[in-house]
């Protein structure tokens, strides 16, 4: 049989999962499969294969429009009845005077994604920073390496005394 391509292009982010596109988007690509196939127009029910694209497996012995899969385990299979009400719908949505530039859009998919992804490891990398760096100010405050450095300020010493006071009495008047 003749086959038609839909491809979907998933949100980026958390839930991109092609496993969990809701049940209403499957209908509509499914819908639009049978629609562009030649025979499958023709027929009541068809069934459509559903895979990631980098499942698709494309060589140069293949004709035109034809693909294989690397993993047969990443196909979904479903059924797909002939429903003119949302083929209707569907196409009432298709404009003919735009044809994006898919290439240059994936590139500036891909571009967003790598910054996305570079700005969460500076990120982390600058987290990682901040709480090394706390370590060792904790670990600086609980060592006892730095402890007579900072009491030299407040404590006397007889030596200090001697060089202050010429003599004991004076000391102890001084002292009250």
């Amino acid at each position: 049989m003749s086959s038609a391509h839909v491809y979907l292009r998933l949100p980026t982010g958390e839930g991109a999962n092609w496993e969990e596109i809701p049940e209403a988007i499957l209908e509509e690509a499914s819908q639009l499969v049978k629609n562009n196939s030649i025979e499958g127009s023709k027929k009541a029910c068809v069934g459509i294969h559903f895979t990631p694209w980098s499942n698709l497996k494309k060589t140069n012995n293949m004709e035109v429009g034809a693909v294989s899969f690397f993993d047969d385990k990443l196909c979904k299979n479903r059924k797909c009845e002939k429903n003119r009400e949302l083929v209707k719908q569907i196409e009432k949505t298709r404009s003919d005077d735009q044809t994006p530039d898919l290439d240059r859009l994936r590139l500036k998919r891909d571009k967003a994604e790598r910054e996305a992804k570079k700005a969460l490891a500076k990120q982390a990398e600058k987290n990682k920073k901040d709480e090394e760096r706390q370590r060792a100010e904790e670990r600086e405050e609980r060592s006892y390496d730095k402890l007579f450095e900072k009491m030299e300020d407040t404590v006397t010493t007889n030596k200090d005394l001697s060089e202050k006071y010429k003599d004991f009495n004076e000391f102890e008047d001084d002292f009250m």
